[in-house]
């Protein structure tokens, strides 16, 4: 289930003492994202669809859009088929497989979300976000 989006309104934009509020204990998680993603360039985004969104991008490619919610946040990407293919392969991931063969097809690739609220979804989410940098390098 997703939580209610905090950031909804353009008025209301995010910034670090609002976000670790919100996310509570998950701010923990998103921290090491942002660590894991410390080369890639991060920046806020509004969407009347999704509210405020950081995107994660090297290049001008989207590695994923990140939306905080109330104590957890989700993690939306884009896959290219190869690299799915590649992803539901790797046994560490099993857990994912079916959010990696579920993901709603678009022109540009197969759009999956996961939501982060546990010791379990970051660990699962920071190995799936490893292993498609390593992929687009």
């Amino acid at each position: 289930m997703i939580d209610k989006r905090p950031f909804a309104y353009k008025n209301i934009r995010p910034d670090i003492p609002v976000l670790k509020k919100i996310m509570n204990d998950s701010f923990l998680f998103y921290e090491e994202l942002m660590s894991l993603t410390s080369s890639y360039k991060k920046e806020w985004n509004f969407s009347n669809q999704s509210g405020w969104m950081q995107k994660i991008s090297k290049k001008g490619k989207a590695l994923c859009y990140l939306i905080p919610l109330e104590k957890s946040y989700l993690i939306s990407l884009t896959l290219r088929e190869n690299e799915r293919a590649v992803l539901v392969k790797v046994k560490e991931l099993k857990k994912l497989h079916r959010n990696l063969n579920d993901g709603i097809p678009y022109k540009e690739g197969i759009a999956v979300k996961i939501q982060v609220n546990d010791v379990d979804s970051n660990r699962l989410s920071s190995l799936l976000i490893s292993n498609i940098m390593k992929l687009r390098e």
